[in-house]
């Protein structure tokens, strides 16, 4: 059957292939922008524990009289289990800011994306010879451009797949650090306050000294 004149000579679905060329190129960028939305809302968790961390070591470590305090308590004859709490509490402190700076470090390392453009892009656009276009055409060009685009989306997807893993260790080292803090600061205030009272002075004895009675003396 002969075909009118206005009608398109190549169609997918009926539709023109200019129309879904077009189509699979928006879909394929949008995606990309979605991967790139998703990049920049994990950097920004990132610096957040980033910040979050730095002023908790920080005011740990500018916290002398609770570290002094904490020091005499572990001096002072109490039981051995608040014995173990006391120093288990500061070691798993430790260990989770650890891995929490560790985890915040690595998330922000891993930065290896791909752009959605070729890396010679001179040469792609403007040398016809080096098979970046399969043809001449708008729809060529949408095909090549989409094309870019998915495959630097697979590629920034297990990107940020690997980073999306450190945010949430750092995300739950530190809600492991709050823990142990919290085990720490309630440990310390009941031993001062119900196990390692001052021990009360003795109240001074006040000896009253009475004159002793004058006996005359008998005058002969």
């Amino acid at each position: 059957m002969a075909l009118s004149a206005g009608e398109p000579k190549h169609t997918i679905n009926n539709e023109p292939k200019s129309t879904f060329n077009k189509a699979r190129y928006d879909y394929a960028a949008k995606q990309y922008d979605n991967q790139e939305a998703r990049q920049r809302f994990l950097e920004t968790k990132a610096q957040l524990y980033l910040t979050f961390v730095t002023a908790y070591l920080a005011a740990i470590f500018l916290s002398l009289p609770f570290i002094q305090m904490i020091g005499s308590l572990l001096t002072q004859n109490i039981d051995n289990v608040w014995k173990w709490i006391i120093p288990a509490s500061i070691v798993i402190l430790a260990i989770a800011l650890f891995c929490a700076l560790w985890s915040v470090l690595m998330a922000i390392r891993v930065q290896n994306y791909r752009r959605p453009y070729p890396e010679q892009l001179v040469l792609s656009l403007f040398d016809l010879t080096n098979g970046y276009f399969l043809a001449q055409t708008e729809a060529a060009l949408a095909d090549a451009t989409a094309l870019t685009y998915a495959e630097s989306t697979e590629h920034n997807a297990s990107v940020n797949a690997r980073k999306a893993k450190w945010v949430d260790w750092a995300g739950i080292s530190i809600a492991v650090s709050m823990v142990a803090l919290m085990v720490l600061l309630g440990t310390t205030v009941y031993l001062q306050l119900y196990i390692t009272k001052p021990t009360s002075t003795p109240p001074t004895q006040i000896i009253l000294l009475t004159p002793s009675p004058i006996t005359p003396t008998p005058i002969r």
